[in-house]
């Protein structure tokens, strides 16, 4: 990973700030809400998709294959923004 990941709760959403590792300089900074911060804790954690997602399906009362989409998706796109 090329960033510093630094995560913070505001309100119903969390910022998440992408630092340089060399500079410290902010390259990004944008939100997510609770599933997708969860998401990339597992990311940046490298926990697998295929264990994840019943996890999360559970705690967020969603369908296994609802929540296999939503991961599949949200970590194609962290894999594209932190790489």
């Amino acid at each position: 990973m090329k960033y510093e990941v630094n995560i913070a709760e505001l309100a119903d959403h969390y910022v998440i700030v992408l630092k340089d590792k060399q500079t410290r300089q902010v390259k990004r900074v944008f939100t997510l809400n609770h599933l997708g911060t969860d998401i990339l804790r597992a990311y940046m954690e490298g926990r697998p998709q295929q264990e994840l997602a019943p996890e999360l399906a559970e705690r967020y009362g969603a369908s296994l294959e609802s929540m296999q989409q939503q991961v599949s998706q949200t970590m194609a796109r962290l894999a594209r923004i932190l790489y």
